[in-house]
């Protein structure tokens, strides 16, 4: 245990590379230490730890010996994987993506030492997953200035070598408050024409969130053709609506939405629900 807090190894997120091989992204206790470092484990297809891969099969990451939040990864068509979570160093919470070798080292040409972090917003700034456009990585996630603003979605582009790329959204951050309340992007799928779908949910109140889509153009805009205003939004009728996971299917016309519904006032009573949504 550290304080009131309990520290152990975890997993989050399970993702495919091109081969069929598995990454799992987690976090690690490390030993003799009560904080939790960045764990990348990948596994062949048959599901057995790849020993070619970082130390017997796992790469760790610890930044300043403090709690990192790991989130999901993105294999590359290369077998290089770029990873995406956030850490709170000195009362700010900085977004991470950083990129592993197809071997499961640090790849040096990305940002400092393989790793993109930096001070974004000063309070919070969160990177949930990261997706490719064109030769640079869009985050999905969300983050706030200091206290008491709310937390909006926020999105990144990251260039190719690691640095923020500042021809994106306002200074390479894509900022928007869409319910008033704290909204929370959680993940994202690039389309052929290189606008990102962002999924998620927003509050309208302290006690009921819905779900939320938005649809950006290439540079981190809202795409006023969707929905409304670049938007959409779903009541299911409960407290706690919410989208979770995207997936786009082949022909990149339409993208399968999934996350809960709350099922009238009955605290934990919620329901799976899936959404088709068409992008074109």
């Amino acid at each position: 245990a550290n304080g009131s807090n309990y520290t152990a190894d975890s997993m989050w997120a399970l993702a495919q590379d091109s081969t069929g091989r598995l990454v799992v992204t987690g976090l690690q206790r490390r030993m003799g230490n009560l904080d939790s470092d960045f764990a990348t484990v990948r596994l062949t297809a048959e599901g057995a730890r790849d020993m070619s891969f970082g130390t017997m099969g796992v790469h760790t990451l610890d930044l300043n010996n403090v709690d990192q939040t790991i989130r999901n990864a993105l294999p590359l068509a290369d077998g290089s994987i770029v990873v995406a979570g956030y850490y709170n160093f000195m009362s700010v919470v900085r977004p991470v993506l950083y990129k592993l070798t197809p071997a499961g080292a640090l790849d040096t040409t990305f940002g400092t030492g393989g790793i993109y972090t930096e001070v974004v917003l000063n309070g919070i700034t969160e990177a949930y997953a990261a997706a490719v456009q064109g030769t640079s990585f869009v985050t999905a996630g969300y983050g706030r200035g200091p206290a008491p603003e709310n937390i909006d979605w926020i999105s990144l582009r990251i260039n190719a070598n690691g640095t923020r790329d500042a021809t994106y959204g306002t200074m390479g951050v894509a900022r928007f408050d869409f319910m008033g309340f704290n909204d929370n992007a959680r993940t994202l799928v690039v389309l052929p024409d290189e606008r990102t779908l962002h999924v998620g949910g927003g509050r309208t109140s302290e006690s009921n969130s819905d779900g939320l889509v938005a649809m950006l153009t290439r540079n981190g805009a809202l795409d006023t053709t969707f929905g409304t205003g670049g938007r959409r939004t779903f009541d299911f009728g409960g407290g706690s609506d919410f989208f979770w996971a995207v997936a786009l299917n082949p022909a990149g016309t339409h993208a399968a939405i999934v996350g809960v519904k709350s099922v009238g006032t009955s605290m934990g009573n919620d329901d799976a629900v899936v959404l088709l949504q068409p992008v074109r």
